[in-house]
Order: structure tokens, then C-alpha cells, then sequence
């Protein structure tokens, strides 16, 4: 019996235990192994929804993060995502 197992998992430090409610930090890295099982489970149109929204997001300069030049928390920068992905 053959058996496959596939493991999407972030490797880093401990800026994980950071709480994003009010971080200026931008989190969207970690976000990639997310993005990666979305391709590998077949859910491409899932995965690319969420990659041109946070695009289109990124392109605005509205809700960037302090590290990525902007004043935006990473909970508005969420947001703005979101609102991206559901429209």
C-alpha cells in the first residue's frame, strides 16, 4: 500500500506568538503554506481569488503596513484583503 503525505507548514521564528490586532507588521508570508494547499487540494479559483485581491490591495499604497511603507495595522490590512476577496 502506497501512502502519500503532503505537509504545509511556515518555518520561523518565534514572530508568530506576535498578536496582529494592533502590529504594523505585515503577516501575509505567512501565509503560504495556506496558498500552497489551496493549489495542491484543486482550489485554484480559491487561491487565485485571494492572490489578485491581496494584489489589488498591495497596488492601492491605501493599507500598506509600516514595514511595506505604509501606516496601516495588519488587522486594516486584513480587512482591506477581505473586503477585496468578497467583492
Amino acid at each position: 500500500m502506497k501512502t502519500e503525505a503532503n505537509i504545509f507548514i511556515l518555518i520561523s521564528d518565534d514572530s508568530l506568538s506576535i498578536s496582529t490586532k494592533a502590529s504594523p507588521h505585515n503577516y501575509l508570508s505567512k501565509l503560504s503554506p495556506e496558498f500552497m494547499m489551496l493549489q495542491h487540494l484543486g482550489h485554484d479559483e480559491c487561491h487565485d481569488r485571494i492572490m489578485a485581491a491581496i494584489e489589488s490591495v498591495l497596488s492601492e499604497d491605501k493599507n500598506l503596513t509600516r514595514d511595506m511603507g505604509g501606516l496601516a495595522t495588519t488587522k486594516e490590512l486584513g480587512a482591506a484583503i477581505a473586503s477585496a476577496v468578497c467583492s
